[in-house]
């Protein structure tokens, strides 16, 4: 490779230092890489070290923000559904507000910002430093006119802020994050070396979980089958496999084995801003579980009711269609965020607010059975890393 040579010019009071990179591939524009300095002597210093970089194999990107990597970064990264979205959301919501216009050579020798920042999130979710602010009511709170402030008229709901911390497992994500672009920009070279190595990430302690009990699982189970037989099957499957919302939606008859009294657990159904998808598990790994005879026998009552409405309207149930279908020849699964608000009714009736959160602790409910509540045992057949 040859040696580049660059120039220097005088641009009002600075000085302006160009120095060539070649022509970008996939573009195939013509690229350089710009500095400035405040005297003739400084800008022939940093054209010399500029031209040494590039020499060197190493791409000066030295007006590239923190903003630009994660934009270039989201373009090239392999993220699943869920986790693009979840990534995307901490990215507006943290990083490119607060860190977005850095430059990262300023951030190569600043590596105290990210412990700053982590240290704050901890502190206030919304970087409040001191602020009086106004904690706005749910509706409208994402919306925001022109001059910043919210579009929607305040009311006693508006409240004076209240600093809340960020949970721990979130400034986690909010670090591996930028961990995993500052390694993208190391690897091309924008970079010397990824400053996220070094910050400290507050300690992610597991809290205990607090299952319901057997009496209460019950309670929910009896209002889901006194209002659908089918959320009935649904709230079942949950509190003897384990298994997610998003996987249950994706079981397809074929996965269940009478023979053998287990199911295959192997895809899960993701909604994300109205895209729709059939993907592998949260951990990419297949599981069969067993179940016991009961269950068996529920679900073939299950099977033989869709049965029934397909006929009924004049079709016929697709033998490898999905066990929770909104459609009723199994062509179409149940839609995951569908499953809450028709569980709200009955698991308000059987004293629970939350049916998000009811059919989440009914995924523990295993552990906290007893002998006086006929809770079948469920045998993981292989493993479920989880």
């Amino acid at each position: 490779m040859r040696t580049p040579q660059g120039h220097v010019r005088r641009r009002g009071g600075s000085y302006q230092i160009a120095v060539p990179l070649g022509r970008d591939p996939i573009t195939g524009r013509y690229r350089y890489a710009y500095e400035s300095a405040g005297s003739a002597e400084e800008a022939e210093a940093k054209k010399a070290e500029l031209i040494e970089q590039i020499s060197q194999g190493r791409q000066p990107q030295t007006k590239a923000t923190v903003s630009d990597l994660l934009d270039r970064w989201l373009g090239v990264a392999e993220l699943e559904l869920n986790t693009r979205a979840g990534y995307e959301g901490y990215i507006e919501r943290v990083i490119r507000p607060v860190l977005g216009s850095m430059k990262l050579r300023e951030l190569e020798v600043r590596v105290d910002i990210l412990d700053v920042l982590y240290a704050e999130l901890h502190r206030c979710r919304r970087l409040c430093g001191g602020r009086e602010l106004v904690d706005h009511r749910p509706i409208g709170r994402g919306r925001r006119k022109e001059n910043g402030e919210p579009d929607h008229d305040c009311d006693e709901r508006c409240r004076p802020h209240r600093c809340r911390p960020l949970e721990p497992a979130s400034i986690a994500q909010i670090h591996s994050i930028l961990r995993r672009a500052f390694n993208f920009a190391v690897k091309w070279r924008w970079m010397k070396e990824n400053p996220a190595r070094l910050a400290t990430v507050p300690r992610n302690t597991a809290e205990m979980s607090d299952p319901p009990t057997p009496a209460e699982a019950m309670r929910l189970l009896e209002a889901a089958e006194a209002s659908s037989p089918d959320l009935a099957v649904f709230v079942w499957l949950v509190m003897v496999t384990g298994a997610r919302r998003g996987e249950l939606c994706a079981l397809r008859w074929t996965d269940i084995d009478v023979a053998e009294q287990d199911l295959l657990i192997e895809r899960a159904y993701a909604v994300r801003q109205g895209t729709k998808v059939i993907k592998s598990t949260k951990t990419h790994q297949k599981r069969r579980l067993a179940v016991d005879t009961g269950t068996i026998e529920t679900l073939a009552e299950h099977l033989e009711r869709c049965r029934k409405r397909a006929e009924q309207a004049g079709g016929v149930l697709e033998e490898d269609g999905y066990v929770f279908s909104r459609d009723g020849f199994g062509e179409l699964r149940s839609v995951k965020v569908t499953v809450v608000p028709a569980a709200r009714s009955p698991f308000a009736r059987a004293g629970s607010s939350d049916p998000m959160s009811a059919l989440n602790s009914l995924q523990m409910v295993l552990s906290a059975a007893s002998d006086d509540v006929p809770v079948p045992t469920v045998t993981i057949v292989g493993s479920d890393p989880r």
